[in-house]
C-alpha cells in the first residue's frame, strides 16, 4: 500500500511544479503586458498632446487666414492708392499755383 501513496505523491508533487511553472509563465507575461500597457499609456499622452497643439496651431491659421488677402484685393487697394496719389498731386499743384 504505501508504494500506492508514493506513486500519488509523486503525481501530486509533478503536478504542484507544473502548476507553480505555469504560474510563473504567467506572472512574467502579466508583467510584460503591464509594462507594454504603460508604456503605450504615455505614448497616447503624447499623442493627444500633439493632436491638441495642431488643433491650436490650425485655428491661429485660420485666424489669421481671415487677414489673407486675394489678388483683386491687392489690385484693388493699388488702384485705390494711386487714384488717391494723382488727387493729391494735383492738390499740390493748385497749391503752388496760388
Amino acid at each position: 500500500m504505501s508504494e500506492g501513496y508514493k506513486e500519488i505523491i509523486e503525481e501530486i508533487s509533478k503536478n504542484a511544479e507544473r502548476v507553480v511553472s505555469k504560474y510563473r509563465d504567467l506572472e512574467y507575461k502579466f508583467n510584460e503586458l503591464k509594462e507594454k500597457n504603460e508604456s503605450l499609456t504615455e505614448e497616447l499622452e503624447l499623442v493627444k498632446n500633439t493632436k491638441e497643439n495642431i488643433e491650436v496651431k490650425f485655428e491661429k491659421l485660420k485666424s489669421a487666414k481671415v487677414f489673407e488677402h486675394t489678388s483683386n484685393d491687392v489690385k484693388d487697394a493699388k488702384s485705390r492708392i494711386n487714384k488717391l496719389v494723382k488727387e493729391i498731386d494735383r492738390c499740390i499743384a493748385l497749391l503752388n499755383v496760388n
